[in-house]
């Protein structure tokens, strides 16, 4: 087989797939009883490596590891290097279950048994045998074989662990470590052929290399014998198998290959060699490599006629059908070129934009005419920008500029190319890009003109440099008074001009978002019938004018339909203010959701400068939750990924993750400073965002630091900052600042304004807070009564959310003012706990260790402690038996 380059595997077998973890958490140091584990998969998928690596940790851990060689006749010896050998009649696999025995007696043992599957059927009873008469031992068996023989070895005292194909995220990771890193076609078609496969990812990157097809003459060597042995029929039949462009049914090859059934003769030499198998009423590889091989194995004329055929089976449309046909052409093709437009437009209206993006890039490639390529390489960059694609997208606006003077067509693909070099952190390049571009060609257009100053917000948005902003102002200030008039690709597609221009001045100067009210009123009841851009643009707008329920549903709704794997439009600027609107308005565990969707998008596009937000976001949620040191290191992570000095909004993030941090650890110096950091970014930049730079972090930060005095004029600039007309969450926040800091006459007025303010329920946590901090001030105040309700207010409210440093401070308030919050022998609220998180912590509190938790539960013993830690936090708890005066008792079956 194929040399599988273990360096791009074994340094953190973990991140390539969900069943690593699992199998390496086997191997336990304190192991005092045996188990077994089976890993199947199919070939490429990297059980072997998987294997490998679980003896190189049983090594690091202790363990003596065993790699038996087994024989039919089960007559075996033991080297001293720990290799079962046969050694003739006179010993026994009985001698060798003793000789493990003794040997477990030491130290714990690994026998790790590759393709257990192609043992002789002796060996492997003889095996089952050991395992099962061994169990008490500290002895691990650790078994691979392929998926598709698992059955035959499965037995009850045997876990299975199935490998699955790498999801997107993984694949990507894996596709940018090669030396080759590919883009575009290219990029794409190692995803499509490798279908999630390790080693075919590897061998596919290899084979494109810098070239724009495939050279397949190491795969095809490979495989060359086990093709060359099928019959004629069978392998004709497979060259169709492996034709396939898309999701084209088992019927169509079938058809395609003048078959008029499955003939079972046909499919049954490559089903015994186990090239193909048989599932679910379709054929397919089991090794994707192998339908490299079998395609790139004949000429290509035969190829084209496996297209051609295809073409005539596929009647209706599809993009199935016009990559068949793209494939026909010798040269250029006007008649196929318009057909893969058309497919890319339809693709684009369904939301598939990586399959729109593969259409309009090969019409472009295929067009006779230098114009209409031009246009059609704007139509991949547009479609290549949705779906997230950064270095392609910059790849075929490269085509534009070379093909092309049309301003519509270049603004269009520098917008697009601004976007992608944005999302991947170059702020400076992409508004210089399109400053570039708007002083370059003159356009005459609005929705041109638009497109670009649409684009300017949002990097300046990104960047927070003032000189952006002004850049940004002066691109929407030149769209006034231009006639909307066709275009033929315009970057804003069918968005509504108007909204689009709204939502970006917002952008650029929240002051002005209350001009924009009407449109918001007018938009509100319209949502389900406008386009997924334009509901993100009423989203910003939405926030600014203090509408966040309005702007949570908008924008869950456009990133619920956005899924990387399958090339729909993604918005990665949609998720971090997506994530911190469901942070202000307490939906914590929704939060986290959106951070793990997030990420995996993040991963799957390699998009920097989410990571940070990202970061950022997780590590203001654990300070939150009290969890300090994983809330700062999250915070330290994100500080690499950019150069912040370009990205300003990221670094404000990542210094107010680190202010929180720190206020949850009692640092209240280091909390000061970074807050005030923050603000200082923020102004230089000119402008505030529509929910302040939390002024009550730093006030409470300063509060307690005693730094008052320096906080005060600060929180005065940002009041200035906001004008006349501040958003209500901008206003209850200064307004619990100040009452924080500022010891006056107004001190309780501000505190009661914060409270009963008729929208601060829609921020339970800030509301929690203004509870928390007007209870402290009345028990200094020597209002021992009014204090309480306060805070009892305040210890409920942060229990519910789990917010358990902010919990502790209420607690110790309340106790100081005469109350009671420490409710130990009385049960728990656990409405937020989750369903798993409560099973687990019932089985924790009957003294049920983490690996006797996971065993029942399936679950690796990490996973268990996660699940516990997180418990702790959300029941105010720090020991384990604690537990079992906290929980409440179950409640019995009816």
């Amino acid at each position: 087989m194929i040399d599988w380059p273990h360096g791009n595997h074994t340094e953190s077998p973990g991140t390539f797939g969900p069943g690593w973890d699992p199998v390496l958490d086997l191997i336990d140091p304190n192991r005092s009883t045996g188990t077994a584990a089976l890993i199947a998969a199919d070939p490429g998928m990297g059980r072997s490596v998987l294997l490998q690596a679980a003896m190189h940790r049983a090594r690091s851990e202790g363990y003596f590891v065993v790699t038996p060689a087994m024989c039919p006749a089960e007559r075996y010896r033991t080297g001293a290097n720990g290799h079962m050998h046969d050694d003739g009649p006179d010993q026994s696999a009985a001698d060798v279950s003793e000789w493990l025995s003794r040997a477990s007696r030491k130290q714990p043992v690994l026998v790790a048994v590759d393709d257990a599957d192609r043992l002789e059927p002796s060996a492997v009873d003889t095996l089952l045998r050991m395992i099962e008469t061994l169990r008490a031992q500290p002895i691990v068996f650790l078994l691979t074989s392929r998926s598709s023989a698992a059955a035959g070895l499965i037995r009850p005292d045997l876990r299975l662990y199935e490998l699955p194909p790498l999801d997107a995220p993984a694949a990507a990771r894996l596709q940018r470590r090669q030396p080759s890193r590919l883009t575009g076609l290219a990029a794409y078609e190692v995803f499509r052929q490798a279908k999630g496969n390790p080693r075919a990812i590897v061998e596919l990157c290899h084979a494109f290399g810098d070239r724009e097809m495939p050279e397949t003459l190491r795969i095809r060597t490979t495989y060359a014998r086990q093709i060359g042995a099928l019959p004629d029929a069978t392998r004709n039949t497979l060259l169709y198998l492996a034709g396939r462009t898309g999701r084209e049914p088992l019927a169509a090859v079938l058809s395609a290959a003048g078959r008029s059934s499955m003939h079972p003769e046909v499919w049954e030499p490559a089903v015994a060699a186990g090239l193909v198998e048989l599932r679910d009423d379709d054929a397919v590889f089991p090794d994707p490599l192998v339908a490299v091989a079998v395609y790139h194995s004949a000429p290509a004329v035969e190829r084209r006629r496996v297209h051609a055929d295809f073409t005539d089976v596929i009647r209706q449309p599809s993009f199935e059908r016009a990559m068949h046909q793209a494939m026909l052409p010798l040269g250029c093709d006007a008649r196929t070129a318009a057909i893969l437009e058309a497919e890319s437009r339809k693709a684009r209206d369904d939301g598939r934009m990586t399959h729109a993006a593969v259409a309009a890039q090969r019409a472009a490639e295929l067009s006779t005419d230098r114009e209409l390529a031009a246009r059609r390489y704007v139509l991949a960059t547009l479609a290549a920008s949705a779906a997230g694609h950064t270095d392609w997208t910059r790849e075929l606006a490269a085509h534009v500029d070379r093909l092309t003077e049309q301003p519509d067509l270049r603004c269009s693909a520098a917008s697009a190319t601004a976007t992608a070099l944005s999302r991947g952190g170059h702020q400076r390049e992409a508004m210089a890009l399109i400053v570039r571009t708007a002083g370059s060609h003159p356009f005459t257009d609005q929705a041109t003109a638009l497109g670009l100053a649409v684009c300017g917000a949002a990097v300046s948005a990104q960047s927070g440099l003032s000189v952006h902003r002004d850049a940004a102002t002066s691109l929407l200030g030149a769209v006034a008074g231009r006639p909307v008039l066709p275009t033929s690709t315009p970057y804003l597609g069918a968005a509504d001009l108007a909204l689009q221009r709204a939502s970006a001045a917002v952008s650029v100067d929240p002051a002005c978002a209350p001009d924009h009210r009407k449109l918001l009123l007018a938009e509100h009841d319209q949502v389900a019938r406008i386009p997924a851009m334009d509901r993100l643009a009423l989203a910003t707008i939405a926030d600014a004018l203090d509408d966040s329920e309005f702007a949570i549903t908008l924008r869950s709704e456009v990133l619920d339909e956005s899924r990387p794997g399958e090339g729909t439009a993604v918005f990665p600027e949609a998720w971090p203010a997506l994530i911190r609107g469901l942070i202000d308005t307490g939906r914590w565990d929704a939060a986290e959701r959106g951070l793990d969707s997030a990420a995996e998008l993040a991963a799957a596009r390699d998009l920097p400068v989410l990571r940070v937000h990202l970061a950022a976001l997780r590590a203001v949620l654990a300070a939150f939750r009290g969890d300090a040191p994983t809330a700062r290191s999250l915070a330290e992570e994100g500080w690499p990924g950019l150069c912040l000095e370009s990205n300003r909004t990221g670094r404000v993030g990542l210094l107010r993750a680190l202010g929180y941090a720190a206020l949850a650890a009692d640092d209240f110096d280091t909390a000061s400073r970074d807050f005030l950091a923050a603000i200082e970014i923020q102004a230089h930049a000119g402008t505030m965002p529509p929910d302040g730079v939390d002024a009550i972090g730093l006030a409470m930060a300063a509060a307690r630091a005693g730094t008052s005095a320096v906080a005060l004029p600060v929180l005065d600039s940002v009041r200035q900052a906001h004008g006349t007309r501040p958003a209500i969450l901008t206003q209850l926040q200064l307004t619990q600042a100040y009452a924080l800091l500022a010891d006056d006459t107004e001190t309780e007025r501000r505190f009661r304004y914060a409270i009963s303010h008729p929208r601060a329920g829609s921020w339970p946590f800030l509301l929690a807070l203004a509870r928390l901090h007007y209870g402290s001030w009345l028990r200094r105040q020597r209002r021992p009564l009014d204090a309480r309700r306060r805070l009892t207010e305040a210890f409920s409210a942060f229990g519910a959310l789990g917010a358990r440093v902010f919990a502790r401070s209420a607690c110790v308030e309340l106790r100081a003012g005469g109350g009671d919050p420490d409710d130990r022998g009385k049960p728990a609220d656990v409405a937020f706990l989750s369903a798993q998180q409560l099973q687990i912590a019932r089985l924790a509190a009957q003294g049920l260790r983490n690996r006797d938790v996971a065993d029942r539960l399936q679950l690796s013993p990490r996973t268990v402690s996660t699940h516990l830690h997180n418990v702790y936090l959300r029941l105010g708890i720090t020991q384990r038996h604690q537990l079992r005066q906290v929980l409440p008792p179950e409640q019995p079956l009816v």
